[in-house]
């Protein structure tokens, strides 16, 4: 799907330091899932667009995509989207730059929930530890979680 691979590549891009070319592959995947009516992943391309703005120093651009992404998330939950965790992160993070304290908080205990609930699924010890600390946008969320309390 064309979507997923623009977003994935938006991600790489944005790994690696390049956040103009991130938002040009994240417009397009926004763009495309809006346009196909694939609404969760339009809201995970606006994740990572409010991740570029921040960076680019964009502060009203990201503040409109992470409240599009907030939205999605606060009125369907993480139904229909590929990496959630990443969505809930990119929220927290971009809301904490904006100086939105409070945003940030609600998100943060909306996704470390989410995560929590997954995690109590997981029988064994060490394969729930590995799901919260092993995955990238697990472990900081956790880690944001913690420096909260």
């Amino acid at each position: 799907m064309k979507v997923l691979a623009l977003d994935g590549l938006g991600l790489v891009l944005l790994e690696i330091g390049d956040a103009p070319g991130a938002a040009r592959r994240f417009t397009e995947a926004h763009e495309l899932a809006s346009s196909t009516r694939l609404i969760p992943l339009a809201s995970e391309a606006a994740a990572g667009l409010a991740n570029c703005a921040v960076h680019q120093g964009q502060l009203e651009e990201a503040r409109k995509y992470a409240q599009e992404a907030w939205d999605y998330l606060k009125e369907h939950g993480t139904a229909g989207m590929e990496y959630p965790d990443l969505v809930y992160r990119s929220c927290a993070e971009t809301f904490d730059a904006l100086g939105e304290a409070e945003n940030a908080r609600v998100v943060l205990e909306s996704g470390h929930q989410t995560l929590m609930d997954i995690a109590d699924t997981i029988n064994l010890p060490e394969w729930r530890q590995s799901f919260l600390e092993n995955q990238p946008d697990h472990k900081a969320i956790m880690e944001m979680w913690e420096r909260r309390q």
